[in-house]
């Protein structure tokens, strides 16, 4: 069971320094996993909350250490790191006091984001993704369950290919 905790608070705190990760995941399969009864709610929204908060610290560091030379700095993920960038710039323009909640951690650092305005936008946005994620697995997890013991592995098939054909209509074929 600890084992559980510890790859949720490794996925979660890795998701929210930036890296896309599988933090979102790894809080719905923990959330399932306690309405089966296999782990303990309170202890998943609370460790999914802190090691949230953590990831968003250690990004921020990244962002004010590092900054904008090392998310332009060729290599791993590179156009996925030039276009974070480049939305940073219009969001940061835009919004510069609602940035902070919305975009990654490390953005905040390169843009010198004060660090009371970031924690309370870290506060609310690991309380609102623990909560939203975590607990709507929770709840929603029986009823998921339901649905898919209805319509059967073909069914599930089906939604996931017509899913697939969604997204690469989306990112291949209208570039």
């Amino acid at each position: 069971m600890a084992g559980e905790y510890a790859a949720l608070v490794l996925l979660a705190a890795l998701s929210a320094v930036g890296l896309p990760g599988p933090g979102d995941s790894a809080l719905i399969a923990a959330g399932l996993l306690a309405a089966e009864g296999h782990l303990r709610l309170s202890v998943v929204l609370a460790l999914a909350f802190l090691a949230c908060l953590a990831g968003r610290a250690l990004g921020y560091w990244l962002g004010s250490v590092g900054g904008r030379p090392l998310m332009e700095r060729p290599g791993l993920l590179q156009r996925f790191r030039y276009r974070t960038i480049e939305k940073g710039d219009n969001v940061f323009r835009r919004f510069p006091r609602v940035a902070p909640l919305l975009l990654p951690a490390v953005l905040s650092g390169i843009y010198r984001v004060t660090w009371p305005i970031f924690a309370v936008a870290s506060v609310l946005a690991a309380a609102w993704w623990a909560l939203a994620t975590g607990l709507g697995a929770y709840l929603l997890g029986p009823a998921a369950a339901d649905i898919l013991s209805d319509i059967g592995v073909r069914g599930a098939v089906a939604i996931l290919i017509i899913a697939a054909l969604g997204l690469l209509y989306r990112y291949v074929l209208r570039r």
